[in-house]
């Protein structure tokens, strides 16, 4: 499927190097999390892969096909688990705020 119209005007906008700038972002998670392992996590590779194709899109005139609609779905479910997973720890761990006295 080919971009015209709007589409194309709104996808012109978007900046390919905020997909880059979501790469960071998850290497700084990794490292946060202590990950040094030599495998980048999956969604790493999905990010660069993402990048790759919106980039051709906009750049080289590609056809946009399923792969890219699967693909930004897949990093959204995976997106949706990690937050969800997150939050939780996050309140579980806030939750000694009520049960620790206060810090001298």
């Amino acid at each position: 499927m080919k971009l015209s119209g709007e589409n194309r005007e709104n996808l012109d906008d978007f900046e390919t190097q905020d997909i880059l700038y979501a790469v960071d972002s998850l290497d700084e998670i990794r490292d946060a999390m202590g990950d040094n392992s030599i495998n980048p996590p999956e969604l790493r590779n999905q990010l660069l892969n993402l990048h790759s194709l919106i980039f051709n899109i906009i750049r080289k005139g590609s056809e946009i096909d399923d792969e890219i609609f699967n693909l930004k779905d897949d990093i959204i479910e995976s997106l949706e688990t990690i937050i969800e997973n997150a939050q939780e720890i996050y309140e579980k761990v806030n939750d000694l705020d009520e049960l620790l006295p206060e810090q001298d």
